[in-house]
Parts: C-alpha cells; structure tokens; sequence
C-alpha cells in the first residue's frame, strides 16, 4: 500500500490541474495542491503553489497558514516568521497560528515573553489542546521555570499519553531538573 502512494499523489495532482483548468477562481485547487506536494514534502513545489494561491487571496489565513508551516519545515524561519506574523495582523485570535508561531520562538529560544503570551491565548480559546498545552510547558522549560512546565506537560499527557514528543519534553525537563531515574 505505501507503494501505490506516489501513483496517488501523482493522480490527485493530475485531477486538480485538470479541474483548474475548467474554473474562474482556482485559489482552492491551488491550495490542495500545495497541501499534497506538502504531504509528499516536496516542500519547493508546495511553496510555488501556495505563493500563488495566497497572491490571489493575500488575506486567505488557511492558505497562510500552510505557507507559514512548510517555510518553517523547509528551515527558512526568517521567511515562517513574516508570514505567521501576517496572518496575526489579519486574525490575532488564531489560536493554532499564536501556537505554531510561538512553539517556534521556543524552540528557538528567543522571544520567549512574546512566546508564553501567544500561546497562553491559544490556550484560552482551546484549554484542553494537547498540543498547546505542550507548547505552554515547552516555552515555560526553555524559560527556566521548570516546575511549571512539568505541570503543564503533564496536563498534556494527560489528554494524551501516546504522543513521543510530549514524553520527550518532559525526560528533557527531568533531566533539567537532576532527576536521572524518573
């Protein structure tokens, strides 16, 4: 079955090209194509297609959203950065924007003020998101405060117990803490 997903890929991408072909406003399909390419992480080839739909909807947040996230997978922070800060200034209440944007100034490090803020306000709208809460203790280690974070890292285990990152997170603010055995 992993074998047949490149045909698939291939195939949906035929069947959007085809439908762009017989419609006036093709932001959408733009858009979908960008998100398979995405999928595929031929990240190039995404940013031609969602560059294009966001010039035809500039103020589209989905669009920028996407376009945000794989400038971030491809490594051009700088770039992520201007366009998650643009799609702020058109929604500051995104909370899955506030969360992306600031989980990367704490990855970073830097920023890290500006970062709890924005994902303590994407908390606010969703209290019981695993991933933000995540992103709530992660900011909160690379900020020092170990304590919390291992509260909130916990809180976020607690909605899920699956999630590798989230247990890497809290080994990190264990290690941090001097506690080896746990």
């Amino acid at each position: 079955q992993h074998d047949e997903l490149p045909i698939c890929t291939d195939r949906a991408i035929q069947i959007y090209q085809q439908a762009r072909e017989k419609i006036r406003d093709d932001t959408y399909l733009l858009y979908m194509i960008g998100n398979v390419y995405t999928q595929e992480k031929n990240y190039d080839s995404a940013l031609v297609y969602l560059n294009k739909a966001s010039d035809k909807n500039p103020h589209e947040t989905q669009i920028l959203f996407s376009l945000g996230s794989v400038y971030e997978r491809k490594g051009e922070f700088d770039q992520s950065v201007a366009i998650f800060e643009r799609l702020l200034r058109i929604d500051s209440t995104s909370a899955p924007a506030l969360n992306y944007l600031g989980y990367m100034f704490a990855e970073k490090g830097i920023r890290l003020e500006e970062s709890l803020d924005m994902i303590r306000r994407a908390l606010e709208s969703d209290p019981n998101n695993t991933a933000y809460l995540d992103s709530y203790g992660w900011v909160l280690f690379r900020m020092g405060r170990l304590e919390e974070a291992e509260i909130q890292i916990k809180r976020a285990l607690e909605v899920v117990n699956t999630d590798s990152i989230i247990h890497e997170h809290l080994g990190d603010i264990y290690q941090a803490q001097g506690r080896i055995e746990d």
